[in-house]
């Protein structure tokens, strides 16, 4: 497979051969088994607010677990956003693998690193409610402990 070296405006060399696309759309892959992960994981943190949900109604609870529950919900969408956007630059780089020649391959180039930081975005918000939900979950079990233990004395 032949590589092409081209200068880009500001100077930089890039690469847009054949082999430079088929790397991309790899690493394109790849973000969508991530994607597909995520997804498990969203499906897995919801499970875990619905079956605690019956010890975090408190009033204690409530407040904290509705704005969990609400971020859930806006990873799930901007999720599926990002899966679009994953899925179209696939196809764009489908086009330049077929024909590296093509021409705007900077604009395939610029799309490719915005998906990656709307990924890379996507995974802080992530890390972030994951790190809510399973605080609340260990109060809710915390709370309901210390419930049973008062109860049993």
């Amino acid at each position: 497979m032949s590589t092409t070296v081209k200068e880009s405006a500001l100077g930089s060399t890039q690469n847009t051969g054949k082999d430079f696309w088929s790397e991309q759309y790899v690493m394109a892959e790849r973000w969508q088994s991530d994607l597909k992960f995520d997804k498990d994981e969203l499906r897995f943190l919801k499970k875990l607010i619905d079956k605690y949900f019956l010890w975090l109604i408190d009033e204690k609870h409530l407040e904290s677990t509705q704005q969990v529950a609400s971020r859930l919900s806006h990873f799930e969408r901007n999720t599926l956003a990002t899966e679009t956007k994953v899925t179209k630059h696939m196809h764009h780089l489908v086009a330049f693998i077929e024909n590296p020649s093509l021409p705007d391959a900077s604009a395939c180039e610029n799309e490719h690193n915005t998906v990656k930081k709307a990924l890379a975005d996507l995974q802080m918000e992530l890390r972030a409610v994951k790190k809510e939900v399973f605080q609340i979950a260990e109060q809710a079990i915390d709370s309901s402990k210390a419930q049973r233990l008062l109860s049993s004395t």
